[in-house]
């Protein structure tokens, strides 16, 4: 479904091939794109959303929209990151992390080494390989 001209063919006797043209919603033939139950799909990512202060940053990681900005809005807190802490501090809750991962949350770069770090990304393998 999306917004575009929607064109109405009128071919009746009386008429000679009118047609109407109008902006609308319409829907495209079916062609077995999109979610089987008739919702959205939405492509979830995993990633930092930058907190703090300016020169001081710290960061959650969120499952969020891929479509949203990066500091906008997100679906759930997964843990948080800490850079500037010698060694780092890393905070992740692995059994959030896992289930999003189970569900086919794409995690950046970024947060698939952190994942690593906190054990959530082997406990995610371990889970696949089954």
């Amino acid at each position: 479904m999306g917004f575009g001209p929607v064109f109405l063919a009128d071919n009746r006797a009386d008429d000679v091939g009118t047609a109407a043209v109008g902006w609308g919603p319409h829907v495209a033939e079916e062609d077995g794109v999109g979610a089987p139950s008739g919702k959205a799909r939405m492509a979830v990512k995993l990633r930092l959303m930058r907190m703090g202060k300016k020169k001081q940053p710290t960061y959650r990681v969120v499952a969020a929209d891929g479509r949203s900005p990066r500091d906008g809005r997100f679906i759930e807190i997964v843990g948080s990151y800490d850079p500037r802490r010698e060694p780092s501090a890393i905070t992740i809750d692995n059994e959030k992390a896992v289930r999003w991962l189970r569900n086919g949350a794409q995690p950046t770069e970024t947060v698939e080494k952190l994942l690593k770090i906190s054990g959530a990304w082997d406990e995610f393998k371990a889970g696949a390989s089954k």
